[in-house]
């Protein structure tokens, strides 16, 4: 996270909404109530906007100041966990935070990630560290505080029963002090093991708990907090609209957050037209698979999720899921179906992202790994000649694997990991 000061007061743009940013009235002697708290690109975001107005964003360190109290930081490092095994100092830390009758007040900055499935996963681990908090102090209150560049979080969480509320940052440092400790995921993809753990090895690592601790089975994904109706009205979708003749359905999701990791229209357009001739329907939420196969006549169902439980009934009572990495691969994992999932950038793919789920099959998309070290790539870059060609070639090759795998009737191998 990232402390700052402005040298004016000035009125700051959060996206569309105004924020009041009001400075020191002396810029050495600063209290609690003029500083700020953000994640680095967030406070980065709100120092370019305050430059336009003639303000400057000062950064500054609360922890040099003796007189701060301020949350105990919670995260574990690899070799280093802070909850299990239960780390002494720790633990004596958090007991001398315990108010009679009051609970401890714990916050999660920066939410467990930024993305959707960041949040669907670490939400799964977050469930198998409450008990150890728990155990130190019955009494446990969490507040998600995610970045205001960052709504996402809040599809995921704002049904879980452990989270108290859901607030945005920036947070003043009077705030933030009221909080007994906290777990930082701000940096997301440089905290430990980001490129090397596998999910959700690599949250229950940053939420200081050795993996090898909790058993495989553990840490399969499940569905947590289901809303029975919303679950029901999910799956009527699916089934109510079966056209006769249909051999299955089939649920396509093509977009991730980054070009680099979604499914370029010509793998796309071959793999409905693939769906199309064995029978299936496409089963979307997707529009750019909308677009395509309504573009070669593939049967369709596009479907609204408005909420996560309702795409979770969806998703369980089609008869499989083909998916880039994004976060309709979590919630397939959840629901336990069948799920082809492609896998493009960053070289931790091939040792398995996510190995405690039976029902995947991960292929990795970059045979040349030529995007091994690269989390995003934008459009422009993807679309140079000298990377269209190998870009656009490499997923039809595994698309050509999905066919064989999971569309081909004659195709009877079990789902595994490629």
């Amino acid at each position: 996270m990232q402390a700052f000061i402005v040298t004016k007061t000035f009125i700051g743009k959060l996206g569309e909404s105004p924020y009041p940013f009001v400075a020191p009235s002396d810029l050495v002697q600063v209290t609690p109530y003029e500083i700020y708290l953000d994640t680095r690109q967030g406070q980065k975001r709100i120092a370019a906007s305050a430059e336009k107005t003639g303000v400057e964003c000062r950064v500054l360190d609360p922890t040099q100041n003796p007189s701060f109290t301020l949350p105990i930081t919670l995260n574990g490092h690899e070799g280093r966990p802070t909850l299990l095994p239960l780390a002494p100092q720790i633990a004596t830390q958090l007991r001398q935070r315990i108010r009679p009758g009051q609970p401890l007040r714990l916050a999660l900055f920066n939410a467990l990630g930024t993305g959707l499935g960041d949040n669907l996963v670490g939400a799964q681990a977050f469930r198998l560290v409450l008990p150890l908090l728990k155990a130190i102090h019955p009494l446990i209150e969490v507040d998600v505080i995610r970045s205001w560049t960052a709504t996402k979080p809040d599809y995921v969480l704002k049904h879980e029963p452990w989270v108290t509320r859901i607030r945005t940052t920036p947070i003043r440092l009077d705030e933030w002090r009221e909080y007994d400790a906290c777990f930082d995921f701000s940096g997301f993809v440089s905290l430990p093991g980001f490129r090397g753990v596998p999910w959700p090895d690599f949250h229950l690592l940053n939420l200081g708990v050795s993996p090898e601790r909790i058993i495989p089975e553990l840490k399969q994904a499940s569905c947590a907090n289901i809303d029975a109706d919303d679950f029901a009205r999910g799956s009527a979708t699916v089934v109510e609209s079966r056209p006769h003749g249909i051999v299955a359905d089939t649920f396509v999701h093509a977009t991730a957050s980054t070009p680099l990791r979604s499914i370029p229209e010509p793998a796309l357009v071959r793999l409905c037209e693939a769906l199309k001739q064995q029978g299936h329907r496409v089963v979307t939420d997707d529009k750019t698979v909308a677009t395509v196969a309504h573009s070669v006549n593939c049967p369709l169902l596009f479907i609204r999720d408005r909420s996560l439980n309702e795409l979770y009934g969806a998703l369980s009572a089609v008869d499989s899921t083909i998916c880039c990495n994004s976060f309709v691969l979590h919630a397939a994992n959840a629901v336990g179906q069948r799920t082809v999932g492609l896998f493009m950038g960053l070289g931790w793919y091939d040792n398995g992202m996510l190995p405690y789920q039976p029902q995947l099959t991960a292929i990795d998309v970059d045979h040349e790994q030529r995007y091994a070290h690269h989390y995003k790539l934008s459009a422009d870059a993807l679309n140079n000649p000298d990377e269209k060609a190998y870009f656009e070639g490499c997923w039809l090759a595994a698309i050509e694997q999905v066919i064989h795998r999971l569309v081909d009737p004659t195709d009877t191998e079990a789902p595994h990991h490629a």
